[in-house]
């Protein structure tokens, strides 16, 4: 009994003590919430300014549990101070746990009342008041939220609290105290960090995304602002705040267990506990290399990544040496021991590297084991939106996609399976006659297997792989995906419209949804061959702009050629003009065919939609050439000429130069269609290997199209 009414005056004489600093706690508490909002004028003002109120609030308070628990055993910096401190009527383990509660009671009963005068100030000010007639704004105004939101804080402060705690009880002073308190508090969440970029700069295919659940368990930081996230309703997440209290009680007791063993004769020296410093100086290093090694992998030689990972890594340990030792006496063994921690990171991550993640780079399932496959690829699936995701569950199909995943695979072998490397590459690749260029795109796979396991893979390729995907462009999988967006409620009973067929305006009155009707028909029809082949007169890009409910709605613009054939039908019969007759010959003024300058050139053609055409080389040399043709020609050549298209037979590109009726000069590449071979027989009659020539487009419409030429 004597002893419980010692420690309870003890620690009222603590808070007494400090009750200038908690006064002073309180007063910058409450001037950010609830003060800022008085200077709110509206409904909009007064809840920003109550938000940022908030958030100046837990900042505050975690500035606080950093320097409350310094405040607290300040005296274990001073061997006169602990000695004292040692001969009062109180065991070390009370002694310990006296100061440890003083300050969580400073650090949160401020805390408290900011929260509790901010809410009563809501409820009493005219202005403020203004809140709670909106339901959305007095969700966050009643008490039992305000309770939850102090406690969510409360958890993420005393876990900040204990961990500035136990750094003190290892630290002699009250700088590296300081400086150690915010290594540890960042270890957890760097270590998490390094061995994800490590991965995902090493493991080809690799697809986690960084998981913000591990992160909100590896930091006590984001709990305190789940009231941002989650306040509405009252969310609170039981077993992170059970996982967070644990881990409060396990360093108090390890920090009690430290100041009740720490001699008082290591009190003014940097690190009362000897093992601290190796441990925390040797983790950070070793971290650091792996994230200094990994990001150098993006843009570095193999060397690079090496030597100056070491050396950075090497200074960075050498100056916390000579912190630590208060000078360079020991600065040698401080190599040496620099030296193991390099054997140590070596250990921990050439294993992934040699063996590719343990066989992760080169695995793919079974066909049997796979349910179904969500493929998010190039093509731009849906020619009125952009949908370019595919969930394959036909076994036929996933085959086909395992295939293209083995490609990928064998493809990378010849570049060491690092993306980097094949996309500094300009060679060939071994299966296609293609350059890579510089035209990159991204490819994921990501297979549910029956067993409920995910696999997921993730690929920078060039596009030109993506060839044997094209008959996937016309797959079950694939038209289901173009027919979904017809039934979507958004293009039912639009309003006006306006529709164009390439850039003539459609006149006479079109029904929207007979339209969207019979373009869901005709692409229900059209056979693989028709889908790619191109073969069809174009009559232009279809567009149609609608207004519903003051919404305007847009179409990607739709290649329409004669194998649509009902929506060709109705949109001519409705004084829809066909691009090859709209086009008038006087607005020609160029026309000129793109041809390599010899016949092992590749050259790459990049051509943007809408009229923004460009051109660019995927060899460093002058790859190709032009020809100028007559502007008869570029007129008998226009029901040929396709901005999207695929040619099993060799082809032609032509660039076409237009002035408009504002004088506005126009470019534009367009394939030929085989069909127009006899109208440039004449004009290729001087290239030797013209025949031979062999243009390919991908069928990623909405943005821009890809055009690889190869001679053979």
């Amino acid at each position: 009994m004597v002893r419980t009414m010692i420690e309870a005056k003890y620690h009222a004489f603590l808070l007494k003590r400090n009750r200038r600093f908690m006064l002073l706690y309180t007063f910058a508490l409450l001037l950010t919430y609830p003060l800022l909002m008085v200077f709110g004028h509206s409904i909009s003002d007064i809840y920003g300014l109550r938000t940022i109120g908030l958030i100046l609030n837990i900042l505050i308070a975690i500035a606080a549990s950093v320097f409350i628990p310094l405040l607290m055993y300040h005296y274990t910096t001073s061997k006169k101070s602990l000695d004292v401190y040692d001969s009062l009527p109180l065991r070390k383990e009370s002694m310990f746990r006296i100061h440890y509660l003083a300050g969580i009671t400073m650090m949160l009963l401020p805390l408290l009342v900011s929260i509790l005068v901010g809410y009563v100030y809501i409820h009493i000010s005219p202005e403020a008041q203004a809140l709670l007639l909106t339901s959305s704004y007095y969700t966050q105004a009643t008490l039992s939220l305000d309770l939850l939101h102090f406690l969510e804080v409360a958890v993420g402060l005393i876990v900040s609290y204990s961990i500035t705690t136990f750094v003190k009880q290892n630290c002699g002073t009250t700088v590296d105290a300081i400086i150690y308190t915010a290594v540890v508090h960042l270890i957890p969440l760097l270590t998490y960090s390094a061995f994800y970029l490590y991965l995902d700069a090493t493991l080809l295919g690799f697809n986690e995304r960084f998981s913000d659940n591990i992160i909100l368990n590896l930091t006590p930081f984001p709990i305190m602002f789940n009231f941002f996230n989650d306040y509405n309703a009252g969310i609170v997440s039981v077993p992170r705040f059970v996982y967070f209290i644990v881990i409060a009680l396990v360093l108090f007791f390890a920090s009690s267990y430290l100041y009740v063993t720490h001699r008082s004769e290591r009190s003014e020296s940097p690190f009362m506990n000897t093992l601290f410093y190796p441990i925390v100086s040797a983790t950070i290093t070793v971290i650091a290399m792996i994230i200094l090694h990994s990001a150098m992998q993006y843009s570095f030689d193999t060397l690079s990544q090496i030597v100056y990972p070491i050396l950075l890594a090497c200074i960075f340990y050498l100056v916390l040496d000579v912190i630590a030792n208060r000078g360079f006496g020991k600065i040698f063994q401080a190599v040496v021991r620099f030296g193991g921690l390099v054997v140590i990171t070596a250990a921990l991550i050439l294993p992934i590297k040699v063996t590719r993640g343990f066989g992760f780079v080169t695995r793919t399932p079974d066909l049997d084991t796979i349910e179904y496959v969500e493929v998010f690829f190039p093509y731009n699936i849906s020619e009125l939106i952009q949908v370019n995701g595919l969930n394959v569950r036909e076994a036929e199909e996933i085959q086909q996609i395992l295939d293209f995943h083995d490609l990928i695979i064998t493809e990378y072998d010849q570049y060491d399976y690092s993306d980097n490397t094949m996309a500094a590459s300009t060679d060939y690749t071994n299966t296609y006659p293609f350059a890579i260029g510089d035209e990159l795109r991204y490819i994921e796979f990501i297979y549910h297997l029956e067993d409920g396991d995910v696999i997921k893979r993730y690929y920078r390729i060039p596009l030109s792989w993506t060839h044997s995907l094209l008959d996937f462009t016309n797959s079950q999988a694939a038209t289901d995906a173009r027919l979904e967006i017809f039934d979507q409620e958004k293009i039912k009973e639009v309003g006006p419209t306006e529709m164009y067929l390439g850039n003539e305006e459609i006149k006479k009155e079109i029904d929207p949804m007979t339209v969207y009707e019979l373009l869901k028909e005709d692409m229900e029809n059209i056979s693989q061959e028709e889908y790619l082949g191109g073969l069809y007169a174009s009559l232009g890009q279809f567009e149609m702009n609608a207004r519903q409910d003051g919404f305007y709605l847009y179409s990607a613009s739709i290649d329409i050629d004669s194998s649509y054939l009902k929506t060709a039908e109705y949109l001519l019969e409705h004084g829809a003009v066909p691009v090859y007759e709209s086009r008038k010959l006087e607005e020609v003024t160029k026309i000129r065919l793109v041809y390599p300058n010899n016949e092992n050139n590749l050259v790459g053609h990049y051509s943007l939609r809408h009229n923004y055409p460009m051109f660019n080389e995927t060899l460093k040399d002058s790859g190709f050439k032009y020809k100028e043709l007559d502007l008869a020609t570029a007129y008998a050549l226009t029901p040929y000429m396709h901005s999207t298209a695929y040619f099993e037979e060799p082809g032609y590109l032509v660039e076409m130069y237009t002035t408009d009726e504002y004088d506005y000069h126009h470019s534009e590449y367009f394939l030929i269609s085989p069909e127009a071979s006899e109208i440039l027989e004449e004009a290729t009659s001087d290239i030797p290997f013209a025949s031979n020539l062999y243009y390919y487009q991908d069928w990623d419409d909405y943005y821009y199209g890809s055009m690889e030429v190869k001679s053979y």
